[in-house]
């Protein structure tokens, strides 16, 4: 993918709208909200996670892992 001729009028017309002022402002919001939703999904699976771990009766949860165990065989 270069930098062609399409790209060129694009950012021309991106610094018309805005502005050129406010394109680093627009940067950094733009930046901002991609953390969040990326934290947010995190939190949401680690959120489900949990909820699926505390669902489970004990029985079904698998031992913890050891390195001490012998093998059975």
């Amino acid at each position: 993918m270069g930098f062609g001729p399409e790209w060129i009028i694009v950012i021309v017309v991106i610094v018309l709208v805005f502005g050129a002022s406010r394109l680093p402002l627009l940067g950094r919001n733009v930046g901002q909200g991609i953390k969040e939703f990326k934290k947010g999904i995190k939190d949401a699976s680690h959120d489900e996670a949990d909820a699926e771990s505390n669902r489970r009766p004990a029985s079904d949860r698998p031992a913890p892992s050891s390195d001490d165990r012998k093998p059975l065989a």
